[in-house]
């Protein structure tokens, strides 16, 4: 649907009076510029409209400019509202996760958007700050509400599929691909959906978004030695078998995932070829105590920085399972257990922490707080639980 500038000037006219409050059909023209960039985005929608509803129109047969502009506005202004209503459930259901772009995005950059926006005049305008990136890229040519609303969607078909997992598992994954995610311009969706996938891939339980090394490993070499069509046809079961082992029913989200499907199998490959599979797919983190013969060696230290982004995201999660969770997959210091243990637990959740404990670190707790004891230190709360919660066998009569 076309229309020629004679045919648009009458109701740029109209719309340059309407702006001035019918004092003038004068303007600069960068004001001009914008209401007849308007004009035309507003056509557009209502063109689209009509393909979209099977009603697509020759230039021949369209209506005139200007009541296919007032369709479009119409449907422009609807769009506009329906992104508020999304806005406003999708803050209130936001995911616990502590990434700064994808909380910053949601709470701050896109309400800017809303205030200044005006769908009369200067509807192609864009606005807002949108930092945290999508799974699948949006078309370069969106603009103004429609950019803004075809964002809230995309994100809300990823943060449906993102409910489908525990929320520790999504968490212990971002930190297994980088201990400070929460400042990375990542997207959630684009470590979940390759580690779900893979496990369905290997059949290992989907829930967990669990991979090893040697799962990877085996992983890159099916991915090798398959031919690109037998893949691609695996990849397409593999993904009807994860919406199925998700239970995941939601129109949107599945269109969405089928949409990210091709780009994902091709960086598989092209990872998979190059032995790098692992930069796509990060690996469970596991702590293992060394114990000699002269006693319990400690682990690594995290940087003060990590330790404190780790304290922050206890001090969120609202169950014990998750902190345990936590605590076995991503502490692998004492050291380090002593602080979260004075930052972030009640006391009757002491006894859970010390049973993810081995006796030789149990036992190396034991002789520094009692060593610190004798030093007439006060112990924390913590440390007096430890000691209550068992006689050290070196002791007992």
């Amino acid at each position: 649907m076309e229309f020629t500038l004679e045919e648009l000037l009458p109701l740029l006219q109209k719309r340059v009076r309407k702006y001035t409050g019918n004092d003038s059909t004068s303007v600069p023209y960068e004001t001009a510029r914008e209401i007849l960039s308007s004009i035309l985005y507003c056509i557009a929608e209502y063109d689209r409209h009509l393909q979209n509803t099977g009603h697509a129109l020759a230039s021949a047969d369209a209506p005139d400019a200007e009541l296919c502009f007032r369709q479009g506005l119409a449907l422009e202004k609807e769009k506009l509202k329906n992104a508020k209503i999304l806005l406003a459930r999708l803050q209130k259901h936001r995911l616990p996760i502590p990434l700064a772009a994808y909380q910053d995005t949601l709470m701050k950059g896109i309400p800017e958007f809303f205030p200044f926006y005006d769908v009369d005049y200067k509807a192609s305008l864009d606005g807002g700050t949108i930092d945290y990136p999508l799974l699948v890229p949006q078309a370069p040519e969106l603009s103004g509400i429609d950019l803004i609303y075809d964002y809230l969607k995309h994100l809300q078909a990823e943060d449906t599929f993102l409910g489908c997992f525990p929320l520790r598992a999504v968490r212990t994954l971002l930190r297994n691909y980088a201990a400070d995610y929460q400042e990375l311009l990542i997207n959630i969706c684009g470590l979940v959906f390759p580690d779900a996938l893979s496990c369905v891939l290997l059949n290992l339980p989907v829930h967990d978004l669990a991979l090893t090394p040697e799962d990877v490993n085996h992983l890159q070499t099916l991915v090798i030695t398959h031919e690109p069509d037998a893949l691609n046809l695996l990849f397409q079961d593999s993904l009807q078998a994860l919406l199925k082992a998700l239970r995941l029913s939601d129109p949107l989200a599945r269109s969405y995932l089928s949409e990210a499907l091709p780009a994902l199998l091709k960086d598989m490959q092209c990872y998979a070829r190059e032995n790098r599979l692992r930069i796509l797919l990060p690996v469970t983190a596991s702590y293992t105590p060394a114990v000699f013969a002269g006693g319990f060696k400690d682990g690594d230290k995290m940087d003060d920085r990590n330790l404190r982004a780790l304290i922050e995201e206890l001090k969120t999660c609202r169950y014990l399972k998750d902190k345990l969770q936590i605590i076995s997959t991503q502490v692998g210091s004492l050291r380090d257990l002593k602080e979260l243990l004075k930052e972030c637990f009640w006391e009757e959740e002491y006894l859970s922490v010390f049973a993810l404990l081995s006796d030789a670190e149990k036992e190396y707790l034991r002789r520094d707080i009692l060593q610190r004891q004798d030093d007439s230190s006060s112990l924390d709360p913590w440390e007096l639980a430890l000691l209550k919660s068992e006689i050290p066998p070196a002791t007992q009569s």
